[in-house]
């Protein structure tokens, strides 16, 4: 057993559940040894089916909250990860607004370069958004996929089009190379593009300086 919340209340555990169901054990013993009318047997059966219950019943409960505790934690890092990925965004739209507030960019095609990675970081932040909310659908249940006959192509493109931000703020070299005449897939457009956007930023995160992707 592991985690602090089994850590907590092992001895809670071994002190209410477990030393009386030995006691009990022990009595169950001694009764079907030592007894003599039937009576006493079926009363020393039904201790140690008391016993074998109650020891099931704990081990069952320690499991649970195991694994309660193993969902909670990875329900925080992912709120950790979404909270920090939300963070990135904002601070890009921030700094060029405030750029272009301020009069810095007096370039017009600076001021539309500026301004395009505004739209780009705002819609990163609007399907960050609605990760976040599938997130919560699929907690409850009520997450659906459309699965659609569709070719990866575009599916490619809409992500690699999602990680531009990343490439324009932190330069790096993306190598593109998608196999002619690649399959149609069923798939969900939206999800699939989201785990290909995942797997670009980690690639980008957990990259050595070189950056080449």
């Amino acid at each position: 057993m592991s985690g602090a919340p089994v850590r907590r209340v092992l001895p809670l555990i071994i002190g209410f559940v477990f030393v009386p169901a030995a006691l009990m054990l022990a009595v169950g013993v001694l009764i079907l040894v030592f007894g003599a009318a039937p009576r006493d047997y079926v009363f020393g059966g039904l201790i140690l089916a008391l016993v074998a219950t109650s020891a099931g019943g704990t081990v069952a409960t320690v499991v649970v909250v195991q694994r309660e505790a193993r969902v909670a934690r990875l329900q925080t890092d992912f709120v950790n990860k979404v909270s920090h990925d939300l963070r990135t965004p904002l601070t890009s739209i921030r700094m060029f607004v405030e750029t272009l507030q301020l009069g810095r960019l007096q370039d017009p095609e600076r001021q539309r370069e500026a301004l395009e990675i505004i739209a780009e970081e705002t819609a990163r932040l609007s399907g960050l958004i609605n990760r976040l909310l599938d997130w919560a659908r699929m907690e409850s249940g009520r997450r659906t996929y459309q699965f659609v006959r569709q070719p990866l192509e575009p599916i490619i493109e809409a992500a690699l089009q999602a990680f531009e931000p990343q490439r324009l703020s932190h330069p790096f070299v993306l190598r593109r190379a998608i196999e002619p005449g690649l399959p149609w897939v069923m798939a969900d457009r939206e999800a699939l593009t989201g785990a290909l956007l995942d797997l670009l930023n980690n690639a980008h995160k957990y990259t050595g300086p070189e950056k080449v992707i």
